[in-house]
């Protein structure tokens, strides 16, 4: 197989399991039997890529350190994240919120622990250095005489490089992060709409309307300074707003493709706002 089809087979089932996991998560929400679920469903994507990496000879080393430094962590980084998720989930108390709180704030530490641990590698990535990529993310190309991880000996060497996990592991601790950040604001958000119960603010304008708002302030990382994740937002807006987005990576497609006017509402908000501001000055 050609390395453009491959990878492009490769990022079609990756869309696609974007796409199931937001379909879980519509119909099941956030609880456990959502995250097992989901757990399912990466399982077997990432089953069938090293499948598809079996078959496939790459025809540059160049391509090889292309699929283990960026598109396999995008796969196991789920399985991880997941899965670290169920264990919070599982093991969180359940008593008082305070008792929750201090809960949450020690899996905080554990996670930047984790991520000191692993500092020089975590710079190395972080700063897009490449003149270690060859040992890094090359199959059996392992130096003993740089940090290895302790489980060298249990990979499948056929489809497992010495860091291409520690990628998916750095990129898991930050989303891992914004969910335990979410779990406090929960833990938060009773408290503060009971200081004025009477209050509810819900959007009334269409989906499209309000998907294509957020899509726009997501993709100007807008939240968290760049870090937040897309559906976790989206979720975020439809508590806030009382609204069921349904899927949404839909209705951002179908407003990419629009053949005329594409930001739709988003002009009309511009022409609505300058025209306010002229009706003043006037």
């Amino acid at each position: 197989m050609h390395n453009t089809t491959f990878f492009k087979n490769i990022e079609l089932n990756y869309q696609k399991l974007e796409q199931d996991l937001h379909l879980i998560h519509e119909e099941h929400g956030n609880g456990i039997m959502a995250i097992e679920n989901c757990l399912i469903i990466i399982d077997g994507q990432i089953r069938q890529l090293r499948a598809m990496l079996l078959k496939h000879h790459f025809e540059a080393m160049g391509d090889e350190i292309y699929f283990f430094k960026e598109v396999k962590p995008k796969f196991i980084v789920k399985y991880i994240y997941y899965n670290k998720a169920l264990q919070i989930e599982v093991s969180k108390p359940l008593s008082d919120i305070r008792n929750q709180r201090k809960f949450y704030q020690a899996e905080i530490k554990k996670i930047k622990l984790h991520r000191d641990s692993q500092s020089e590698f975590y710079h190395y990535y972080k700063r897009n250095a490449t003149f270690l990529d060859q040992k890094y993310f090359v199959r059996y190309s392992y130096d003993l005489k740089m940090a290895v991880p302790n489980q060298l000996y249990d990979f499948d060497e056929n489809f497992t490089t010495s860091h291409d996990y520690s990628v998916a592991s750095i990129l898991a601790d930050t989303m891992l992060l914004q969910y335990i950040s979410d779990r406090l604001l929960d833990l938060e958000l009773p408290e503060e709409f009971n200081m004025n119960a009477k209050t509810k603010i819900s959007w009334t304008l269409s989906k499209v309307a309000i998907i294509e708002l957020f899509y726009a302030l997501h993709q100007q990382k807008a939240f968290n300074n760049g870090n937040s994740d897309l559906s976790e937002l989206m979720r975020y807006v439809e508590n806030v707003f009382d609204i069921k987005l349904g899927n949404f990576h839909k209705v951002i497609q179908e407003i990419k493709y629009r053949k005329t006017n594409r930001t739709k509402f988003l002009n009309l908000l511009t022409e609505n706002l300058n025209r306010h501001f002229l009706d003043n000055d006037e």
